[in-house]
């Protein structure tokens, strides 16, 4: 999360400017899943208590409208959700 810029994701510990946008952040992880070179992957630093004011945007499980969360949180289940060939909506 921390390599990620800070425009897409602003609730982590480290914030990195000029960062990877949060389409080549999954497109990382949906690569390294189909060359087979993920063994693990550790989601970490995010914290909501960080810049508070962060837009809203809507998670998805499928078509189905979960709930409105944070960038920084949505982008963390878009990638988590990428490890299971599975796309949200951004």
């Amino acid at each position: 999360m921390d390599g990620i810029d800070p425009t897409v994701v602003g609730q982590t510990g480290t914030l990195f400017r000029y960062g990877l946008s949060g389409r080549e952040s999954v497109h990382i992880v949906r690569r390294l899943i189909h060359e087979r070179n993920l063994v693990a992957m550790d989601l970490v630093e995010i914290n909501e208590d960080f810049r508070k004011d962060e837009p809203k945007r809507l998670s998805y499980r499928g078509e189905e409208e979960l709930k409105e969360v944070t960038q920084t949180v949505g982008m963390g289940i878009d990638l988590m959700s990428s490890l299971f060939n599975r796309y949200l909506e951004l």
